[in-house]
């Protein structure tokens, strides 16, 4: 996955496929505080009564109050009859009923992305894939990181190899095209699911992955965004390392236990500490680019999809099944463009 020198731009997106992000709406006008907690009645001058004791009263209270009505909303005429009313009894309530409990606070949850940094202004609604797919059927995705050249059409196909030198749009091009391994399902449905694009010296394509190197600039771009058909997700980034081309990174499938355990050793040894809880059911969205430092040395940013009940979780039956499936496909490829190559040799 090595580029030549100086590779051309990627490719051009149609204007009609990204929808610019609406125009936010001004904060509506807040509620007047009077309409929160307007009072049913002036009260007479002198001490008031705490307001919540009294606000479900009516005007007769039954027999057996420790204080009749007028100690508590009448006490100047309590004091021209005479009688002696102390002070506390003229504010305080004979009995205080006890403060309703708050509900459960939200940091009961684990954190996420969306609520631990704010979305991006500049972020893409939505992406019209059906415009998308007039360019190529191939597009399964749409890869978006804010403040970066990163905004690009995700390509899958049934080989690693058609995109490393084709564009979106199928014209040949060494500088490729961004895609998610021919092995992963393209609705997210694998633990882990990788995206490939060459690291190009005009930092086009994964060009400015290799930034994640630098702690300052992971503290200053903690996420980025995925499109898929009918959905948008937030990616929070967990880690960013270097690992070899062919590591246990690339695997497939991956159990929870062996995950995990990745996943511990790549937060060790990331350029940041992300923080980033993870869980059993997250799906990850590991981004790989290649790296120069040494021989097969590979550069990647791994994910974690911030909205995990939007797809199903991984692991499951229907994910080895789909494995099946695309296994018997790439199968059925490799026999058919063989057997066209045979047939088309001449003599």
């Amino acid at each position: 996955m090595r580029p030549a020198a100086k590779e051309p731009a990627g490719e051009q997106v149609l204007p009609a496929v990204v929808s610019e992000p609406a125009a936010k709406e001004p904060d509506g006008e807040s509620a007047q505080p009077a309409a929160v907690s307007k009072p049913a009645a002036e009260e007479p001058t002198g001490e008031q009564a705490p307001q919540a004791a009294f606000s479900d009263r009516t005007a007769e209270e039954p027999a057996g109050e420790q204080l009749p009505p007028a100690a508590a909303s009448e006490p100047d005429a309590k004091k021209s009859a005479g009688e002696q009313v102390p002070p506390a009894a003229a504010s305080e309530p004979a009995a205080k009923e006890p403060d309703e409990e708050p509900a459960a606070p939200a940091a009961v949850s684990e954190p996420t992305a969306s609520s631990r940094y704010p979305d991006d202004p500049n972020a893409p609604e939505q992406i019209n894939f059906d415009s998308l797919r007039e360019v190529s059927k191939d597009a399964c995705a749409w890869l978006y990181a804010p403040e970066t050249g990163i905004n690009h059409p995700v390509m899958h196909t049934y080989n690693n190899d058609y995109y490393l030198k084709h564009q979106a749009d199928g014209t040949k091009n060494k500088a490729g095209a961004l895609f998610m391994d021919y092995r992963n399902a393209p609705a997210l449905l694998d633990r882990n699911t990788i995206i490939y694009g060459h690291n190009l010296k005009n930092r086009t394509m994964f060009g400015q992955l290799t930034d994640f190197k630098d702690a300052e600039y992971c503290r200053e771009h903690p996420f980025l965004y995925l499109y898929v058909p009918g959905h948008r997700f937030r990616l929070e980034v967990a880690a960013a390392i270097d690992t070899l081309d062919g590591s246990d990174y690339y695997r497939f499938p991956v159990s929870w236990s062996e995950w995990q355990e990745m996943l511990a050793e790549a937060m060790e040894r990331s350029a940041y500490d992300f923080g980033v809880p993870v869980k059993e059911t997250d799906h990850f969205i590991t981004l790989s680019t290649s790296a120069y430092d040494y021989e097969l040395e590979r550069w990647i940013v791994i994910c974690r999809i911030d909205d995990p009940d939007a797809v199903p979780a991984p692991d499951g039956k229907y994910t080895d099944i789909l494995h099946l499936v695309s296994l018997l496909f790439v199968i059925c490829g490799i026999i058919i463009y063989n057997f066209t190559a045979v047939c088309c040799i001449p003599g």
